[in-house]
């Protein structure tokens, strides 16, 4: 017998042998999970388009398109010289009202004596209700001398009462002006932060970190408020989008392991999980919008890109087939 016979054979023997393959049973094993796989399309996580805040003529514009910014980060600069005069006269008005205020309070009467008495009738009358109830409740004193303490404690107050009426009455005319100068004051402090605020926005900052799409401004032009000038992307951060058949809804949630492969060269793999399920029906689709978050540090990712999405559900599920497509 040649060798490679005997050694045929005799692998044979044990392979049949061997519990697995003696078994009668031949049907496949259990699948130990199944998947939807959905197609979609690589997004930005967020879009920020900046428009003029006012009428102003561009100074600076550091920034162009495909550049990459940071929150904070100075993308143009409008002419101030309006923002920054309104501001000075602001300053200056607070300053009057300040000065207006302080005139008032120098001429103003801090009192009269027999105010100040009174109210000093009052602390008293007040300490000594307090310490009869203290000796009350140590078993010592009466319930006639603590109530003796409150009534001298009212009498007290309505005496200070009839003081302050009475030297209100004389001050009258002191008290109705500075109520006028301190409402004055607050006005100009508010017009002051206006003005502010409107300085600060004669410079345009990043709302957040991306990628600069489009820059519509150069130095010089004249820029009409609300016109938008700058549109940021973020793509460190991006999101695939895929449409669900609405069939699919219960077995795909937010939190499911997913696993994401990018359509770049060569195709690139992330693991991730849903984000969200669109609860609303794409009226032009028909289908649910499913997201899947991937961070995109080396922006390798470009929106437009597509993606396959593989979203693991229970290898029981009955309402899809092992796979979206089949």
């Amino acid at each position: 017998m040649q060798p490679w016979r005997f050694s045929y054979l005799l692998i044979s023997a044990l392979l049949l042998l061997h519990p697995a393959c003696a078994s009668d049973d031949r049907r496949d094993p259990e699948p130990r999970g199944r998947f939807v796989i959905l197609t979609g399309v690589v997004e930005p996580r967020s879009t920020v388009r900046l428009t003029a805040p006012f009428t102003a003529v561009v100074r600076e514009a550091p920034v162009e398109r495909g550049d990459r910014c940071r929150e904070g980060d100075v993308l143009l600069r409008l002419d101030a010289t309006l923002a920054t005069a309104e501001v000075s006269k602001a300053d200056a008005m607070v300053a009057a009202a300040e000065a207006e205020v302080a005139r008032i309070h120098a001429g103003y009467p801090a009192g009269s004596p027999g105010l100040e008495e009174a109210r000093r009738r009052v602390v008293a009358a007040e300490t000594k209700r307090d310490r009869l109830r203290v000796l009350l409740e140590a078993g010592v004193g009466s319930d006639e001398e603590v109530a003796a303490a409150e009534r001298e404690l009212v009498a007290s107050r309505e005496a200070t009462d009839i003081e302050r009426a009475g030297w209100e009455r004389g001050a009258g005319s002191d008290l109705l002006a500075l109520d006028v100068a301190e409402a004055r004051l607050r006005l100009a402090e508010a017009e002051r932060i206006q003005r502010r605020y409107e300085l600060d926005r004669a410079t345009l900052r990043a709302p957040i970190s991306g990628v600069i799409r489009s820059v519509s401004a150069a130095p010089g032009e004249e820029l009409t408020v609300g016109v938008p000038v700058i549109e940021i992307v973020d793509v460190f951060h991006v999101r695939v989008i895929a449409d669900l058949n609405t069939r699919l809804q219960p077995l795909v949630h937010s939190g499911q392991t997913a696993e994401v492969t990018v359509n770049t060269v060569p195709p690139t793999v992330v693991g991730s999980e849903v984000y969200k399920v669109d609860p609303v029906v794409d009226p032009v689709t028909g289908a649910l919008r499913v997201t899947v978050m991937l961070p995109n540090p080396d922006l390798r990712f470009q929106p437009g890109f597509t993606a396959k999405v593989s979203i693991a559900v229970r290898a029981d599920s009955t309402a899809t087939p092992k796979h979206a497509d089949e």
